[in-house]
């Protein structure tokens, strides 16, 4: 893959250029741009698979870059010290928005995830924008986006077993077994996937009703058995209401 940075900073770019080189021989960096205008011209030459983007650009942005760019679309990773463009990013189909300061595995993950879309993207037979294909993916497999520490990762609903209260924020639990820490309060969740099947059993518990496959009882307490083998904690003044959301 052929990609261009654009950041401001001298010495993001650096580092951020030292890791590409030390760990991801397969992408081919055209160049480096500081503004948005030294960036129109590096991708008016070069036509970039993907933009390793910063958000703010001296007194420009980087959204001013892409409606700049009019009909050229790649994909773009937003790498930023600025969490508050996060919704705004994904609006446009970002692959991934990374905060600084950038962790090479949370980099590894969102360009590996740019590689898979790439591959995809080659692969139709028409030129298709690529924000068409991934909102046909989305629209296949619904998705959510969590704020992790340093990240924002889109996870697929459907995988989602449950979730519950973590310190200041609630972990989310993955069928694959990947637990996500995120910067979301369990009622927020709640929020976002009621209606995606998801119900709150218990104070602290968001389960996902299609992966539930049994209520057991265990030293008096009432339990959500999931496919995975995991258990959640029904609350007691819940267990008619659950019985009948679940049909058991």
């Amino acid at each position: 893959m052929r990609v261009i940075l654009v950041d401001d900073e001298p010495h993001a770019r650096a580092y951020l250029r030292q890791l590409l080189e030390q760990h991801f021989g397969w992408l081919q960096l055209l160049g480096e741009a500081d503004s948005v205008s030294t960036a129109l011209e590096l991708i008016s030459a070069y036509r970039p698979d993907l933009l390793l983007l910063d958000i703010k650009l001296g007194q420009d942005t980087a959204f001013d870059l892409l409606e700049a760019l009019g009909d050229f679309r790649c994909q773009v990773i937003f790498i930023t010290a600025h969490d508050a463009y996060a919704i705004r990013a994904f609006r446009i189909a970002a692959v991934d928005y990374l905060l600084k300061p950038l962790q090479c595995q949370a980099l590894a993950v969102a360009l590996q995830r740019a590689r898979e879309l790439h591959a995809l993207y080659a692969a139709q037979p028409v030129w298709r924008d690529l924000s068409t294909i991934v909102q046909e993916l989305q629209r296949a497999s619904k998705t959510i986006t969590l704020p992790e520490r340093t990240s924002y990762r889109r996870v697929p609903i459907a995988q989602i077993t449950y979730c519950c209260t973590r310190h200041a924020g609630a972990q989310v639990y993955l069928q694959n077994g990947d637990r996500l820490m995120v910067n979301k309060e369990l009622r927020e969740l709640q929020q976002q996937l009621e209606t995606s099947g998801f119900m709150r059993c218990h104070q602290s518990y968001l389960v996902n009703e299609a992966h539930v496959s049994s209520i057991q009882k265990e030293d008096g307490q009432l339990l959500l058995v999931l496919t995975d083998g995991s258990k959640v904690p029904v609350a007691r003044a819940n267990l008619a209401w659950v019985r009948m959301r679940l049909q058991m």
